[in-house]
């Protein structure tokens, strides 16, 4: 990840360790052109086209997606939701649940 996100993730981390007594699950987070590539093949359109990602910027992460601790109305999810933006970290319109792709684990830092 770009270091400005990472910063700005290992506050919101420590924000987030504070409220729910562990750290904040990862699942994926920067995706080199490869990655991208073999994400592509093994999910067709689910997953971005190579190069268009925001996983490969550095700027994006994703949450696990399961087990469902982060999702749709979970205590963690709506907490990121709601305090992610004094981080820097927010969910952009087409991630949200009534957005063109829903992704529950999807975040984007804006700084």
């Amino acid at each position: 990840m770009r270091t400005d996100a990472t910063a700005a993730l290992e506050r919101l981390n420590a924000a987030f360790r504070a409220r729910f007594g562990h750290d904040l699950d990862l699942d994926l987070t920067y995706r080199d052109y490869a990655t991208q590539v073999a994400m592509r093949d093994a999910l067709g359109s689910v997953a971005a086209v190579p190069g268009t990602s925001s996983h490969g910027t550095g700027l994006a992460l994703d949450v696990p997606e399961l087990p469902c601790e982060y999702g749709w109305g979970t205590p963690q999810r709506e907490w990121l939701v709601a305090n992610g933006p004094s981080y820097g970290w927010v969910v952009p319109s087409w991630a949200r649940q009534n957005g063109s792709n829903p992704e529950y684990w999807h975040f984007e830092y804006r700084g």
